[in-house]
């Protein structure tokens, strides 16, 4: 019993110390030019660019919507976090929707490369859900070290995903 209370005090000391990684893109002030939230970035086809919308709910607060027709859109946060395989980072998502929808990090190696794309999958529902991803972090197939990721989620064509949260954090 005793080691039990020590151990839970000790995992609750750490999670004391975690780590906020990224700014709330649903709290985030949007660049100059308004088109997403600081430090946050839209990657797909032109053509769904305009399947990215905002909803604003007022006091700098509001919801992202993800609703590609035909290509997958990719939703990620600029911010490189030093990382390295077996690092543990949490990403908590409030949504709901339907479709093909996942919540992960990209992996970039030595001096910026692309490395590779890790997601895990949530099930949608009409309902917002939190959906909370414990992931650990991972070097590619071939070996190449991950040194830095970037938060991502992606919605596959034929999803539409509202958002109206999005955090990470990491252990130190």
């Amino acid at each position: 019993m005793k080691k039990a209370l020590v151990y839970l005090a000790l995992i609750g000391s750490c999670s004391l110390f975690a780590q906020a990684l990224v700014k709330d893109p649903c709290t985030s002030k949007f660049y100059v030019k308004g088109n997403t939230p600081s430090n946050w970035y839209v990657q797909t086809q032109q053509a769904e660019r305009t399947n990215v919308t905002y909803k604003n709910l007022g006091d700098n607060k509001r919801t992202i919507r993800l609703a590609p027709k035909k290509e997958q859109i990719l939703f990620y946060n600029g911010t490189g976090i030093k990382s390295a395989k077996g690092d543990v980072i949490t990403i908590t998502v409030k949504a709901k929707g339907k479709g093909n929808f996942a919540i992960g990090y990209l992996s970039y190696a030595a001096k910026g490369s692309n490395n590779f794309s890790f997601y895990e999958p949530v099930q949608l529902t009409d309902k917002e859900q939190t959906f909370k991803k414990t992931i650990e972090i991972k070097d590619n197939a071939n070996g190449k070290k991950t040194e830095v990721i970037r938060i991502a989620v992606v919605a596959k064509a034929g999803a539409d995903v509202e958002i109206s949260s999005l955090t990470a954090s990491m252990e130190e």
